[in-house]
């Protein structure tokens, strides 16, 4: 594995990015029980239900999630366990789906919470029940970025749905639209999803205004810059693990308007597969395009993927 991976936090780089001001109401029930609400609306409409072979939930996305699969040892629990981070992007919002394999509930919700969202003891908290399982719900806004989180904790699993999205997208619809399409039980049904780096984001030209990688800003020219919800980290090849290879893969991509990762070029590498893993992991990013003048445009990018045995 990499870049510390012992620390069982790779998957949540993207939640140290918000430093919350106020918290805004998102989901349109007050009730404590999760409900399943019908949103309609032309932009939504091809929306399919997905879920994952082992897991014990299913939800609704805008297309085929990317979706990477990882197995890290957790030093307070003294265990390894699998993690898989799932996200996918469509009109200026990331939905995002982390989840945590804990058998006999070895790890508590409120624990995994404290270690993966540290702004969660000072932000208010709304307590869940779905399909008869807990849970803690936690809103967000960030100046034109809004969020809600979910977290459940069920008979095998701790889960993490998140959905952030830009003022400039349609968050208003497609937040409620996600989450109200969670479910949890033992026989989720849905579109199966694998490792992989999912579909990707095709332009809309009413919200987007570059049609190539030419037009592409430096982070110094935009309004606001891209951020990032999710970033998967890549894993070590046998035979660069056989071989004792470290080192850094350095990438430079856009980031562009349509959510996509393209243009990705390796000004530094690494043999034995390392630099194809960076690669596949940097096309599973997920995030909100960078802004200027109102509009998404796209924004270069340096990534760095750190590969270190231990």
């Amino acid at each position: 594995m990499t870049r510390k991976i012992n620390r069982s936090l790779f998957l949540f780089v993207a939640l140290s990015l918000f430093k919350v001001a106020l918290l805004v109401r998102i989901a349109p029930t007050q009730a404590q029980e999760q409900e399943h609400i019908a949103i309609s609306s032309p932009a939504l409409a091809d929306w399919k239900t997905y879920t994952v072979a082992g897991e014990e939930f299913s939800v609704s996305l805008p297309g085929l999630p990317a979706m990477t699969t990882q197995t890290i040892r957790n030093l307070k629990l003294e265990k390894e366990r699998q993690q898989r981070v799932i996200g996918a992007y469509a009109d200026g919002v990331v939905y995002a789906i982390y989840t945590f394999e804990n058998p006999n509930r070895r790890q508590s919700l409120d624990d995994l919470i404290a270690d993966v969202y540290r702004d969660s003891a000072n932000k208010t908290s709304r307590n869940l029940t779905l399909g008869g399982f807990g849970g803690k719900e936690y809103e967000f806004q960030d100046g034109d970025r809004r969020g809600l989180l979910q977290f459940y904790i069920t008979d095998r699993h701790i889960y993490l749905f998140k959905a952030v999205g830009s003022s400039l997208g349609n968050p208003d619809i497609g937040i409620p639209k996600f989450i109200s399409s969670i479910k949890l039980g033992k026989s989720p049904k849905g579109i199966g999803v694998t490792d992989g780096p999912g579909e990707q984001p095709n332009s809309d030209p009413s919200k987007t205004t570059d049609n190539s990688e030419a037009r592409a800003l430096p982070g110094k020219e935009v309004t606001r810059k891209t951020t990032v919800i999710t970033k998967p980290e890549p894993a070590y090849t046998e035979a660069a693990r056989q071989n004792v290879v470290t080192g850094t893969v350095v990438l430079r991509c856009v980031f562009s308007s349509s959510g996509a990762v393209t243009g990705i070029r390796a000004t530094s590498g690494l043999p034995y597969g390392l630099t194809e893993r960076a690669i596949l992991a940097a096309r599973q990013i997920k995030f909100i395009p960078a802004i200027k003048d109102g509009h998404f445009v796209s924004m270069y990018i340096q990534l760095e993927y750190n590969f270190n045995l231990y």
